[in-house]
């Protein structure tokens, strides 16, 4: 009887051990898991604030194109004869001809 009893005791240990080591295993496995996912997401942020940066330079070089094409655009419209052509043209307004008041401005030293 005794052992029986002794038997049945090593028997519930190496039960125990088995189930001590079974809930391990999947702590571990939960674990990385966890980490997994976790690394996963992560990349996943990591990609789109890459591709807001990526859109922000394109529009900070589109913004950056215009403003250069917009400055080339007054300073060739600031040109008095360019400003009294488009008069004309566009507005119909009648005026002296532009080499007329160029030579002008020229004799009188203004510029």
């Amino acid at each position: 009887m005794m052992n029986e009893r002794n038997v049945a005791m090593k028997r519930n240990t190496n039960e125990d051990f088995k189930w001590k080591l079974t809930k391990i295993h999947f702590g571990v496995i939960g674990a990385a898991m966890i980490f997994a996912l976790s690394l996963l997401a992560q990349n996943t942020q990591y990609r789109d604030f890459t591709n807001k940066l990526v859109s922000l330079n394109k529009e900070k070089r589109e913004l950056m194109d215009e403003k250069t094409r917009l400055t080339i655009k007054r300073e060739a419209l600031s040109d008095p004869i360019r400003i009294r052509s488009i008069a004309v043209e566009k507005y119909g307004m009648v005026g002296a001809e532009p080499n007329k008041v160029h030579e002008i401005e020229s004799s009188s030293g203004v510029e």
